[in-house]
């Protein structure tokens, strides 16, 4: 009778475990998926400003103005913050850093040289804007290591208990 008991007991505790494990489960799983939903509509909206970026480079090579390239940036600053809120993993202030950069772009876009200027001045404003845009871009491929990382912990633990 005693080995009744001691299956009994062995059989409430597996299922104690499991029931706390669905309920830690059930908890993050939702965030889980919401976090990624978001990470996701981040990664489209940092590349769309990744190829919107490729018009200044193109338009300072050709000496052409860009008409309404100051206020899509400003746009875009402003729904990246929108953005930043409900998002965990690239924390607000990593997002608020990209938006401050997208803010300093249009900054230099706006008081660009035209026409005959020096060639230092349109040099200068072409490096800051370089960098500027350098800094997006790696914030995307930061944004892609952590979806990576993430991959990756899921295979290493499939592979362990395996």
């Amino acid at each position: 009778m005693w080995v009744y008991t001691l299956i009994a007991t062995v059989l409430g505790g597996i299922g104690t475990s499991l029931s706390i494990y669905n309920v830690w489960y059930a908890r993050r799983e939702p965030v889980r998926r919401n976090q990624a939903a978001l990470r996701a509509e981040l990664d489209a909206k940092l590349e769309h400003i990744e190829d919107m970026l490729d018009k200044p480079r193109r338009v300072m090579e050709d000496r052409m103005t860009g008409r309404d390239l100051g206020a899509r940036l400003d746009i875009e600053a402003r729904e990246l913050d929108k953005l930043a809120r409900p998002l965990l993993a690239p924390t607000p202030i990593n997002i608020g850093k990209i938006s401050a950069q997208l803010r300093a772009i249009n900054a230099i876009w706006s008081e660009f040289p035209n026409g005959d200027v020096p060639v230092d001045q349109r040099l200068h404003a072409k490096a800051q804007l370089d960098l500027a845009a350098r800094y997006v871009v790696s914030a995307r491929q930061g944004l892609m290591k952590i979806e990576q990382g993430a991959i990756r912990h899921k295979a290493q633990f499939k592979a362990l208990r395996s």
